[in-house]
């Protein structure tokens, strides 16, 4: 705070306000975080279509869900990302980490690009 003071006299008052320092400080940290899980947001929302496999076992300490996330999707069986993403009940979270098994599934070579969904028409 003391280096953006001196570089800008608008912010010099700041100096005297340690509560409001450490927030700022804080919304900086986690703007990058919050990019990053922006990101992450926008290419899920593009493999909507991205298959997840038909033998997934959801009660596999390799897909990081909660109990209840598993019960539903495993009952569910969706076929696709957006399909496990209307489930009743499942979580935007659950959608990402499904999401980020299934593409680590694709790097450890089964296949080398993502495997879509096909249309049944």
């Amino acid at each position: 705070m003391a280096m953006l003071a001196t570089k800008d006299s608008r912010y010099a008052d700041l100096l005297h306000e340690p509560d409001l320092c450490s927030r700022l400080k804080v919304a900086a940290a986690y703007d990058i975080l919050n990019r990053q899980e922006e990101e992450t947001v926008r290419e899920l929302l593009l493999q909507q279509e991205l298959a997840i496999p038909p033998d997934i076992d959801y009660y596999s300490s390799d897909v990081s869900l909660s109990n209840e996330m598993k019960q539903r999707l495993h009952e569910a069986r969706p076929a696709t990302l957006g399909e496990a993403s209307r489930v009743a009940g499942v979580t935007p979270s659950a959608v990402l980490s499904l999401f980020r098994y299934c593409q680590k599934l694709n790097t450890n070579g089964s296949t080398s690009h993502p495997v879509v969904a096909q249309s049944s028409s």
